[in-house]
């Protein structure tokens, strides 16, 4: 009897052998080679900005000082160009903006604010740059100093 299971047991599995070489040898699909070398999406571009340095304002005194690191996608180099020469007009609308969104305890209190903040900076990009230069903004909040101890 123990034979019997032992032998079932190697004819199956050399039928499953079988038949999972049949399946990726003699079972092919035809690749159209033209569909694999042309490209869906141009290759995005960065601009990143130096870290911005918040502080947060709990009480009439300093509680925090918050390093911002942020980053905008483009489509193309020409965007990437015109964007340089708009630099420090987005580093004031950014800090104005995240001084407004700071005031609120809200975003305060919240852990996982990054994806509010990217989208906030977002507006302000497309307003001061135009609504089709900008693809993305990139928030990561880099340091989180705590100043009151205790």
């Amino acid at each position: 009897m123990k034979k019997l299971i032992i032998i079932l047991v190697v004819v199956l599995l050399l039928a499953g052998a079988g038949g999972g070489a049949w399946w990726f040898y003699f079972n092919e699909e035809e690749i159209d080679l033209a569909e694999m070398t042309t490209f869906s999406k141009a290759v995005p571009l960065f601009v990143d900005f130096d870290p911005l340095v918040l502080p947060i304002i709990r009480d009439g005194q300093v509680t925090q000082h918050l390093t911002f690191t942020i980053i905008l996608e483009v489509s193309d180099e020409l965007d990437r160009s015109q964007i340089y020469q708009y630099k420090p007009r987005l580093n004031d609308a950014y800090l104005r903006e995240l001084h407004a969104l700071y005031s609120h305890r809200l975003v305060q209190d919240r852990l996982n604010v990054e994806q509010l903040l990217g989208k906030r900076l977002l507006k302000v990009s497309r307003r001061i740059l135009g609504t089709e230069m900008v693809n993305r903004v990139l928030v990561s909040i880099l340091d989180k100093k705590d100043l009151l101890q205790g």
